[in-house]
């Protein structure tokens, strides 16, 4: 069986070089799916403001750590959780890959992950995240957890719309 991990995109720089949480998110997926014989990556974010695909900076790091390209699958649109999963979701299932999918974020952004993996139909568990401090100072850092708090609640209802109004599976 397959074990795919998704790793969730943030910022990178205009140069295409990952952010440090970014990196903590890559390191963790490969600290994780390292080692482990039928592993694929799957790394989800589209352009964001830097100008540069999050997907590309993320294939990178992956095959600079030793990762197989056939190993890398890539979801290249997703500018937003909720695209993020939606479309990660019809993408394993159109492969037949959703018996073993792990996903790697931020700890803060775990749980959103998480509900709205379950919300389109697709049983998930979290990567161990390596820890944000000392990297963020405490004050961003509860800024980002905040936005969690107000963002689940947005995704989610957004998330039963989508699909309970649509004719998809995602």
């Amino acid at each position: 069986m397959t074990r795919v991990i998704v790793v969730f995109g943030t910022a990178v720089d205009a140069d295409g070089y990952a952010s440090g949480t970014l990196m903590r998110r890559l390191k963790s997926a490969w600290r994780f799916g390292s080692g482990q014989k039928d592993v694929r990556y799957l790394v989800t974010g589209g352009v964001g403001a830097s100008g540069y695909p999050e997907w590309k900076a993320m294939q990178r790091v992956l095959m600079e750590a030793g990762a197989a390209p056939e190993q890398i699958m890539i979801e290249p649109e997703g500018v937003d959780t909720l695209q993020q999963v939606r479309r990660c979701v019809a993408i394993l299932r159109s492969q037949n890959l959703t018996d073993d999918v792990w996903f790697s974020t931020s700890l803060y952004h775990q749980p959103r992950c998480w509900l709205l993996f379950r919300v389109f139909g697709l049983k998930t568990r979290a990567v161990r995240a390596l820890p944000d401090r000392p990297d963020l100072p405490m004050k961003k850092l509860l800024l980002f957890w905040a936005r969690e708090v107000a963002a689940i609640h947005v995704d989610l209802v957004l998330a039963v719309a989508a699909k309970t109004f649509s004719s998809d599976d995602a």
